[in-house]
């Protein structure tokens, strides 16, 4: 039944965003990806073809939205089932030459075995050449962690219709998310033993870049590709669990917003 919440949902906000268009400036989206692989924050979620839909609504700077992952192979035990929803609510305020944001996520994980976990996150990017940004997510349920992502982007139009973009961005882990999402850490001085973190530290990085093209009014369509690594002592970590600590992803999403 879980499987169902992503589609419920998602109709609901269709049937509010019609009446809701006569309130004001409205805005409906809904995006529908085929990825290689689902990588989040340098973890390799799933090694092989991942399809993740998407879905929101925002109104006077408030949003709602939820996305979800559907692994295609059996690598999670949950093939052609969705695995993860994540649940969003945001505001965003828009100033001269600045945008601040501020949300929570809900993290609900089906048919695995994931602890369920909320993360309160601060948003906020300029409006200059590279558009610099910066997102602090809290852990606010299982690990109490934050996570910082720095982010830089750039975007060049080759015709009316198409732009080139490129961005890039490093992820710093706070002391409790690293223990909570990597555990410890191989202790070069003990053979066969695990040292804790201790203290935050610069947990990946990733570089990619992506062509939408507006293909007719509403409807975008992007491929792109992405490189995905591990940096320090998290890599270290996932290297000794025999994890992935690199990925190259690439993929395609059909964008319908209004």
């Amino acid at each position: 039944m879980k499987q169902l919440k992503l589609i419920v949902l998602g109709l609901a906000l269709v049937s509010v965003a019609a009446p809701a268009l006569a309130l004001g400036p409205l805005d409906v989206n809904a995006d529908l990806a085929l990825n290689s692989k689902y990588v989040w924050r340098g973890i390799v979620a799933s090694p092989d073809m991942v399809i993740q839909p998407a879905v929101g609504v925002s109104f006077l700077g408030f949003g709602l939205g939820v996305w979800g992952n559907m692994d295609t192979s059996d690598y999670n035990g949950t093939e052609s089932q969705f695995n993860e929803l994540d649940y969003t609510l945001s505001y965003g305020l828009s100033l001269p030459l600045v945008s601040l944001g501020i949300g929570l996520i809900y993290y609900d994980f089906v048919n695995v075995d994931f602890d369920d976990t909320t993360e309160l996150y601060l948003s906020a990017s300029v409006g200059v050449i590279l558009s610099p940004s910066l997102i602090v997510y809290q852990d606010i349920d299982q690990f109490k962690g934050a996570y910082w992502e720095f982010g830089i982007g750039h975007g060049f139009p080759l015709s009316p219709t198409i732009d080139l973009d490129f961005s890039a961005n490093l992820g710093l882990g706070s002391e409790g998310y690293l223990k909570g999402y990597f555990g410890a850490i191989p202790d070069p001085e003990i053979p066969n033993q695990w040292s804790s973190f201790t203290g935050a530290s610069m947990s990946d990085f990733r570089f990619g870049a992506t062509l939408p093209w507006k293909a007719v009014p509403f409807i975008t369509i992007t491929p792109g590709a992405f490189y995905s690594t591990l940096l320090g002592d998290s890599k270290s970590s996932a290297e000794g669990y025999g994890d992935d600590t690199d990925a190259f992803v690439y993929g395609i999403t059909a964008s319908f917003s209004f």
